[in-house]
């Protein structure tokens, strides 16, 4: 995990923030430049979870937060349709793994994590087809997991509560034997 990463990342994504809600793409090359993921909404704001986890900067990282998050209420109609479109791209990118289990688990299982974002930053979201469809994969997922330690970097543990996030202390059960 690194925070100056992150931290330079979420100062890029808060620049570019507002032409981002305002375009026609549903993921933006920040800055033209591949140092940094595509921006989306569901990126945007695991990288600002990813933060809370970070030892220093705390007033920097509260201040670009506080930017987004004027940024996302005054285009609130553009950012719940881009996070819209992108929970349904999610929900099908995390029904594929589930459906094959090909992948690492600890990679694979970000695509959760990023709806959950989704959903908790725009709950009216919650009320779609796709977010009971979630619900349903998250049923099908306790069943096909184990309960396990926290699958990413530790350093970011304390901003994943397992109360919250508990598919990030899972891990798939073993295959069985014939």
């Amino acid at each position: 995990m690194d925070f100056a990463n992150d931290l330079s990342a979420l100062k890029a994504i808060t620049e570019e923030l507002e032409a981002y809600l305002l375009s026609d793409v549903e993921f933006w090359q920040l800055g033209g430049s591949s140092q940094f993921p595509k921006l989306s909404l569901g990126t945007y704001l695991l990288t600002r979870q990813r933060l809370l986890a970070a030892p220093d900067h705390r007033a920097e990282i509260t201040a670009l937060c506080q930017r987004g998050d004027a940024i996302l209420a005054q285009w609130q109609t553009a950012a719940e349709r881009k996070a819209a479109k992108e929970l349904h791209m999610r929900l099908t990118l995390w029904q594929n793994y589930l459906d094959d289990w090909q992948g690492d688990y600890a990679t694979e299982v970000a695509q959760r994590m990023m709806a959950a974002l989704l959903l908790r930053r725009f709950p009216r979201l919650s009320t779609t087809p796709d977010a009971a469809h979630f619900n349903a994969l998250d049923a099908r997922l306790q069943g096909r997991t184990q309960k396990a330690a926290f699958v990413w970097a530790p350093e970011l543990r304390p901003a994943f509560p397992e109360d919250d996030f508990w598919f990030l202390y899972r891990q798939p059960l073993p295959p069985h034997s014939p």
